[in-house]
């Protein structure tokens, strides 16, 4: 910091013609005091101008080592003595490792994805397989109740028949013998007519619950084909003899 110059202070007076020895000394310090202030004032600047040149000069050499670490840098930086050889091979390793465990980890996922896909397709193979063993059974079980009713109606026609032909009966033991004789031919051809008409109808039943019974399996069996694993694979055989 530059200090500000000062001026000589006016001891003489000039009227009186004369100084004290005193005034002299004063005179001398305080020119003293001046001169020391001005060669303070300009040693100050003088530094202040050096530290600017020397911090001038500093930021220039930084400037420029910096500029050169740059420059080297970038020449260098292709340059395999650059590199921590160390560092750069436990990077390696750890990548390999860290990889190596993701495609372990991928792996078992895969294994795994493949054994449920396997067990999904063995578990739908074995519910078709149940679901077409107990469509047959249901399958038997209503030609089984439709023969039964059949054979229900057939025993009451020929329990009402039965009736009729001894009603007949003892209408014509009542009667004379040629009437008798009429009404036993009569009777008899009733009889026969009757009974080729149940077996008439007896055929009939069965033809209509045999067509029924195989359309239905034939329905059954393309619905369980289009509901199969692999389109198709999983075909049910059924056989008219079953039943």
């Amino acid at each position: 910091m530059q200090r500000a110059p000062l001026s000589l202070p006016a001891l003489v007076d000039p009227l009186h013609g004369g100084e004290s020895t005193a005034s002299s000394a004063a005179l001398a310090r305080a020119r003293s005091h001046v001169v020391l202030e001005r060669k303070f004032a300009d040693r100050d600047a003088v530094r202040a101008q050096l530290m600017d040149a020397e911090e001038r000069t500093r930021a220039a050499l930084l400037a420029a080592k910096r500029s050169k670490e740059r420059a080297w840098r970038a020449r260098m930086s292709g340059s395999p003595y650059g590199i921590n050889l160390v560092a750069e091979s436990e990077r390696i390793g750890e990548e390999m490792r860290v990889r190596g465990a993701l495609e372990a980890r991928r792996q078992k996922a895969e294994e795994r994805r493949r054994e449920e896909e396997a067990r999904s397709v063995v578990q739908q193979q074995a519910e078709h397989q149940v679901l077409a063993r107990l469509h047959r059974e249901k399958m038997m079980v209503m030609a089984e109740q439709k023969r039964l009713r059949a054979l229900r109606d057939v025993q009451r026609s020929e329990a009402r028949a039965a009736a009729a032909a001894a009603d007949v009966r003892r209408r014509v033991a009542d009667a004379s013998p040629e009437i008798r004789e009429q009404r036993q031919a009569e009777w008899t051809r009733r009889q026969t007519e009757h009974r080729r008409e149940t077996e008439r109808r007896k055929r009939e039943i069965a033809g209509r619950q045999r067509a029924k019974q195989q359309a239905v399996l034939l329905r059954d069996a393309a619905r369980h084909a289009r509901h199969s694993p692999g389109g198709g694979g999983g075909h049910i055989d059924y056989h008219d003899d079953e039943y």
